[in-house]
């Protein structure tokens, strides 16, 4: 209930009304890597290549992303980009080799253009790492979707979000989601 928005309230000139949006109900981009070590954790990071797909985005963005994050000086596939290609940009600047502090800094990122981190912003989130698992019950039908490998269909993901939100029965475990 308490993810649900609240009905417009009246007030002198007009009325007030929120909303409170569960970070945990999107993608989390820290997850893409080990808390201990910054070594990738390779379904998270499939996971994310399906929500770029999604989206319409390079699914090699999860490449340079990883590169970013991570505490290694090799890139990754055709798209990773370390030290190397940030020292040569102007002005020059390093790879974090750590986690993300907010979604605002994939600007940085190789291929993170304005346009891509705009798409992506109401999908990712940038919390601490061990926050690894997607509120099922706070999800949109986007991240639901890409949850599963291959996969759903966005329609029926859509149709277990309005399930689960008409019927305010939320889903007890990832089991029944399934």
């Amino acid at each position: 209930d308490w993810a649900k928005p609240l009905p417009p309230l009246p007030v002198e000139g007009g009325a007030v009304t929120g909303k409170i949006i569960d970070a945990q109900g999107r993608f989390n981009l820290n997850s893409l890597m080990e808390p201990g070590g910054l070594i990738p954790r390779n379904a998270n990071i499939i996971v994310f290549g399906q929500l770029l797909e999604s989206l319409a985005l390079d699914d090699e963005l999860k490449d340079a992303l990883r590169d970013w994050m991570d505490e290694d000086d090799q890139p990754t596939g055709t798209a990773g980009a370390e030290n190397m290609y940030y020292l040569a940009l102007q002005p020059p600047y390093r790879a974090a080799n750590q986690w993300l502090q907010s979604v605002d800094e994939l600007r940085l990122v190789r291929g993170f253009d304005a346009e891509t981190v705009e798409t992506l912003r109401p999908y990712v989130s940038a919390l601490p790492p061990q926050a690894n698992t997607v509120n099922i019950n706070t999800a949109d039908a986007q991240v639901l979707s890409v949850l599963f490998s291959p996969p759903l269909p966005l329609d029926t993901a859509q149709g277990l979000v309005d399930q689960r939100d008409k019927d305010r029965n939320p889903f007890k475990s990832p089991a029944e989601l399934t």
